[in-house]
C-alpha cells in the first residue's frame, strides 16, 4: 500500500472520531465555553509536543520509552524551582529544554553509533531518568506552579485561548509537514525499513532521538507551567498517552510509519476523549484504560495497514552448563544471607518471588516482546485479594480463580497478537498495563478495606529448614518453569500465559506478606527482573540466553540490593545502578553479536 495514502487514511478517519468527541462533549456538557476550550488546549499541548516528536524514533525504526520519565523529571524540577520572575523562567525553560535534547542525544549516541537496541537503551535511560525524577521530588506529593513559569507561558492571551501552547503546536505541525517531504524524512524510512546503510544511518537516528527529547522536555515544561512538580505517578499515564497518540497517526514500532500532523489529531482525540468523562460520570480512575483503548486502536489500524510484515527473529538453544552454575549461585547467595541475617527471610520470600517473574519476562524477551503489563498485573493481584478475600480462606480461593482466569486471558490475549504485531506487541502489552491499573485502583476506590486471610499471613512467614515457606513454594516452580520453557523457546503462548501468571500470583503473596504496591513508570518489582534477565543473556537482541541463568542472577541482585540498602544507598542510586547494568550488558551482547541491519527493537 502507498505510504503517503495510508497516512491520508489514517488523517481522515482521526479527523471524523476527533469531531465526533467534540459534537458528543458539546451535546452533553450543554454548550461549551471559552474556558472549556482553553482547558482542552492546555490539556493538549503537552500531549501533542511529546507525540509528534516521538514520531521521529518511530520514523527511524525505534522507540522512546524514556518519554514518561523524562517527561516527569522536568516537570518535577522546573515545578519545584526557586522561579521568582520572567527572567528565572526564561533561564529554567532553557534548562529543560537543554536536558531533554541532552538525554535525547545520549540515547541517539547508543542507538545510532553503537547501535544498541532502542527497547533496551530508552528503557533503561527511563529507569534512571525516573530515578532521578524520585530523588528530587523524595517521592512526595505535588506542588504549586510557580507563577512566574505559569505567567510566562500562558500570560498572553487571545480571546480568552492561550497564545503560547497553539502557537507552538501549529509550528511543530507545520514544520513536521515540511520536513515529512524533505530527503531526511525519507533517509529516515529508509534507516526504518533497513534499507539504509549503518554508518549514514547512524547521525540521523542521533537527530531523531534529540528531537524527541526536545519534545519531551517541552512536554515537562508545559505540565509545570500548570501543574507545578506532579507526583512520582505522573510517568507512566503519559507514556500511554504519547504512544496512543502516535499509534492513533499511523505510527508504531516494528509495524509502519505515519506522520506528526497526525499525531497532532491524535493527541487531540485522547485530551478530548479525557474530557468526555466528566460529563458522563466516569471516574478518573478509569482513564487509562480510555487511553488503553486508543492504543490498541492505533495499533489495529497499523498492523491492518502496515508497511511490512514483522520480522522473526530465530533463537539458538543455549548451553546448561553455566545457567545452571549461575542459578545455583543465586540461591546459595539468598541461603547465605537469611542464615546470616535471620531476619531478612522477607527478603528470601521476595527473592522467590522475583524468580518466578524473571522466568515468565525472560520468556518473553527472548521471542523479542516485553511485558510492560507486569507491573500493573501484580498490583491488580495484591489489590483482588485484599479487597476479594475479605480475610477468609473462601474468599481468597475465589479471588485466586479469578485472577489466574484474568491472568491466563491477558496472556492469551498478548500471544495472539504477538505474532501479528511483531515488535509493536510491546505497546500492546503497555495498553493493557493502562486496563489493568484503572482495575487496580477501582479495587482500591470501591473496596477501601480488606485483608489477606490470617492463617494464609502466618503460614507466609512460618520458616522451614531456614526458609520462609513460601520459598519452597516459589522458587522450585520457578525452577521448573525455567527448565519447561528452556526447552520450548518458541512457544509464545507459553511465554506470554507464565508472565501474566506469574505477575498475578507475586500479588497475591506480596497481600499476603503484607507488601506494598507501586503503580508507576519505573516500578520497583520490573526493573530487578529486566535487569536479572539481561544479566542472564537474554539481551535485548535476540540472542543467546536462559533462563535457569536469569533466575540465578535476579537471586544474586536481591541479595547484593540488600546489602546496599543496609549500606545505607538510596532507592534512586539502586535503580539507575540497575539501569546501568542493563545498558552495558545489552552493549556487551550486541558487541559480541552484531544486531542485524533492521532490527532496532
Amino acid at each position: 500500500m502507498n505510504l503517503q495514502r495510508g497516512n491520508r487514511g489514517f488523517l481522515l478517519a482521526e479527523a471524523g472520531v476527533l469531531a465526533a468527541l467534540l459534537i458528543a462533549w458539546t451535546a452533553l456538557s450543554r454548550g461549551l465555553t471559552v474556558p472549556d476550550w482553553s482547558g482542552l488546549l492546555l490539556a493538549m499541548a503537552p500531549l501533542a509536543l511529546a507525540a509528534m516528536t516521538q514520531t521521529l524514533p518511530v520514523l527511524a525504526g525505534g522507540q522512546g520509552l524514556a518519554a514518561g520519565a523524562l517527561v516527569l523529571l522536568i516537570d518535577v524540577l522546573l515545578g519545584a524551582a526557586p522561579i521568582a520572575t520572567p527572567g528565572d523562567a526564561l533561564l529554567w525553560i532553557a534548562l529543560g529544554l537543554l536536558i531533554g535534547a541532552a538525554i535525547g542525544f545520549g540515547n541517539g549516541l547508543l542507538i545510532g553509533f553503537l547501535r544498541l537496541p532502542s527497547t533496551a537503551v530508552t528503557y533503561a535511560t527511563g529507569i534512571i531518568t525516573g530515578a532521578l525524577a524520585f530523588a528530587l521530588a523524595q517521592d512526595g506529593g505535588a506542588t504549586q506552579p510557580p507563577e512566574a513559569l505559569t505567567e510566562r507561558l500562558f500570560g498572553a492571551q487571545i480571546f480568552g485561548l492561550p497564545i503560547l501552547p497553539i502557537a507552538l503546536m501549529l509550528a511543530v505541525a507545520v514544520a513536521g509537514i515540511l520536513f515529512q517531504r524533505s530527503s531526511i524524512a525519507r533517509a529516515l524510512r529508509e534507516i526504518g525499513e533497513g534499507t539504509k546503510r549503518a554508518h549514514s544511518a547512524a547521525p540521523l537516528r542521533c537527530m531523531a532521538y534529540t528531537i524527541a527529547g526536545l519534545g519531551y522536555g517541552a512536554t515537562g515544561i508545559l505540565l509545570a507551567g500548570q501543574i507545578g512538580a506532579a507526583d512520582s505517578m505522573l510517568g507512566m499515564p503519559v507514556l500511554l498517552q504519547i504512544f496512543a497518540s502516535v499509534a492513533l497517526a499511523g505510527s508504531c514500532p516494528g509495524l509502519r510509519s505515519g506522520s506528526i500532523p497526525g499525531a497532532l489529531l491524535g493527541a487531540a482525540i485522547v485530551a478530548a476523549a479525557a474530557n468526555l468523562l466528566i460529563p458522563l460520570g466516569i471516574p478518573d480512575i478509569l482513564s487509562p484504560s480510555v487511553d488503553a483503548f486508543w492504543l490498541l486502536l492505533g495499533i489495529a489500524g497499523c498492523a491492518l495497514l502496515r508497511d511490512r510484515p514483522p520480522r522473526l527473529i530465530e533463537f539458538i538453544a543455549p548451553n546448561a552448563r553455566p545457567a545452571i552454575v549461575v542459578a545455583s549461585i543465586g540461591i546459595l547467595a539468598v541461603i547465605a544471607l537469611t542464615l546470616w541475617r535471620p531476619e531478612a527471610a522477607g527478603i528470601a520470600t521476595i527473592a522467590a518471588g522475583l524468580a518466578l517473574l524473571v522466568v515468565g519476562q525472560g520468556a518473553v524477551m527472548r521471542l523479542g516482546g516485553f511485558d510492560l503489563a507486569m507491573p500493573a498485573m501484580i498490583a491488580v493481584g495484591g489489590m483482588a485479594t485484599v479487597s476479594i478475600s475479605q480475610g477468609t480462606l473462601g474468599g481468597f480461593a475465589f479471588a485466586l480463580l479469578l485472577l489466574c482466569a484474568m491472568a491466563i486471558l491477558l496472556g492469551a490475549w498478548h500471544a495472539f497478537l504477538a505474532p501479528r504485531l511483531g515488535r509493536a506487541i510491546i505497546l500492546a502489552t503497555l495498553a493493557s498495563a493502562g486496563v489493568l491499573q484503572a482495575i487496580a485502583a477501582g479495587f482500591m476506590v470501591w473496596s477501601p478495606t480488606g485483608f489477606a486471610p490470617p492463617h494464609l499471613t502466618a503460614l507466609s512467614a512460618r520458616i522451614w529448614l531456614g526458609l520462609p515457606l513460601p520459598v519452597w513454594i516459589f522458587l522450585p516452580g520457578a525452577l521448573v518453569l525455567a527448565v519447561l520453557l528452556d526447552r520450548c523457546r518458541e512457544k509464545t503462548s507459553a511465554a506470554y500465559i507464565t508472565s501474566a501468571l506469574s505477575a498475578a500470583l507475586f500479588g497475591s503473596l506480596l497481600a499476603c506478606v503484607g507488601g506494598g504496591f507501586r503503580l508507576g513508570l519505573v516500578d520497583v518489582t520490573l526493573v530487578p527482573v529486566v535487569a536479572g534477565a539481561v544479566l542472564g543473556g537474554i539481551d535485548f537482541v535476540g540472542g543467546r540466553g536462559s533462563l535457569l541463568a536469569a533466575i540465578g542472577a535476579v537471586l544474586i541482585l536481591q541479595v547484593v540490593d540488600t546489602l546496599l540498602v543496609g549500606l545505607g544507598i538510596s532507592y534512586e542510586a539502586r535503580l539507575a545502578t540497575m539501569g546501568l547494568l542493563i545498558l552495558l550488558r545489552t552493549g556487551l551482547a550486541l558487541a559480541r553479536r552484531p544486531l542485524p541491519r533492521r532490527d532496532q527493537g
